[in-house]
């Protein structure tokens, strides 16, 4: 949680949970850390829920010439497990059928989003 928050520049979420990290490590996690915890990701959500439908899928949806232009940008970066792919998530979720891709590129999981990614190209091309 703490890098993704970093990532999208919520720092007040990426301390809380860079902290209860910590206190997980020693063993103990008192209420009032995992309360923190809980109301700065609940903070971001809301924030971040207008970028959602009513359904929880992101509204911006890829034509065709933009998906094939996404698996063009992101076949190299994915080869050489470029941690730049994962600017590239918000993209990959408004790809029609790419879910899985998405969730591959979001756990760093190159190898198998490369096989994904070719499946989709089939499919896109």
């Amino acid at each position: 949680m703490k890098s993704n928050a970093g990532q999208i520049g919520k720092h007040r979420l990426q301390n809380a949970a860079d902290n209860a990290e910590l206190l997980l490590q020693k063993g103990n996690l008192p209420e009032e850390n995992l309360s923190l915890l809980e109301a700065e990701l609940n903070a971001v959500l809301q924030e971040l829920a207008p970028l959602l439908d009513e359904t929880g899928v992101a509204t911006k949806t890829l034509d065709t010439g933009q998906a094939r232009t996404l698996l063009e940008q992101l076949e190299p970066m994915l080869n050489s497990r470029s941690l730049e792919c994962l600017n590239f998530l918000d993209d990959i979720r408004a790809m029609p059928g790419a879910e899985e891709l998405a969730r591959q590129v979001e756990n760093l999981d190159f190898k198998l989003a490369l096989g994904t990614l070719c499946a989709l190209r089939k499919q896109w091309m």
